[in-house]
C-alpha cells in the first residue's frame, strides 16, 4: 500500500478544513442586524447548517446501529459518540451565542456562561487572537469572545475602535 492510500483521510482533512473555513468566512455579513437601535451579532445559516449536519450524522449513525452486525456495533457506537462530541458544541455555539450592543454597552449570551450585560465603561481592553480567530473584550465581568464567524463582527470592532479600545 502506498503512502497516499494509507493517509488519504488525513490529506483530505488538511485540504477540506481551510476550504470550509474560507467558505464560512465568505458567508459572514459585515454588518449586524439592527432592531430598535441595538446591533445583533449571531452566526449565519452556513455555520448553523454545519451544526445541524453533525446532528444528522449522529442520528444516521444511531439508526445504523439497528442494521449492523453485533461485531460492528462497538465501532458504530464509537463513531456516533465522536460525531456527537464534535457536533453538539458546534450546534450549541451556532444557535445560542448572541452578542448585542448599542451606545450604552453590550450584552453577551452563550451556552458556556451566564448572560452578561456590560457597560462600555467596564471594557478594559480589546485584542485579537489570531490562533483562535476571535476578538477578546476584556471587561470587569470577564472576557467576552466574539468570533470572526459572527455576522456583524465588523460593526462590533468599529464600535470598539470608536470607544478607543482598538487602535486603527
Amino acid at each position: 500500500m502506498n503512502d497516499f492510500s494509507a493517509n488519504w483521510g488525513v490529506i483530505a482533512t488538511i485540504a477540506l478544513v481551510p476550504l470550509v473555513l474560507g467558505f464560512l468566512l465568505r458567508t459572514v455579513r459585515p454588518h449586524a442586524r439592527v432592531e430598535g437601535g441595538v446591533r445583533i451579532l449571531t452566526y449565519g445559516l452556513a455555520f448553523k447548517l454545519i451544526g445541524w449536519g453533525a446532528v444528522g450524522i449522529v442520528l444516521g449513525c444511531a439508526a445504523l446501529l439497528l442494521y449492523v452486525a453485533a461485531a460492528d456495533r462497538a465501532a458504530v457506537l464509537l463513531l456516533t459518540g465522536l460525531f456527537a462530541l464534535l457536533g453538539l458544541p458546534i450546534l450549541l455555539e451556532a444557535t445560542l451565542v448572541r452578542i448585542t450592543f448599542d451606545e450604552q454597552g453590550l450584552t453577551s449570551r452563550s451556552p458556556w456562561r451566564q448572560r452578561r450585560v456590560i457597560p462600555w465603561s467596564e471594557v478594559r481592553a480589546v485584542d485579537f487572537s489570531g490562533a483562535m480567530q476571535w476578538w477578546r473584550l476584556h471587561t470587569a465581568q470577564g472576557v467576552v469572545r466574539a468570533s470572526v464567524y459572527l455576522s456583524g463582527i465588523g460593526d462590533l470592532v468599529n464600535a470598539c475602535k470608536a470607544h478607543g479600545f482598538v487602535k486603527p
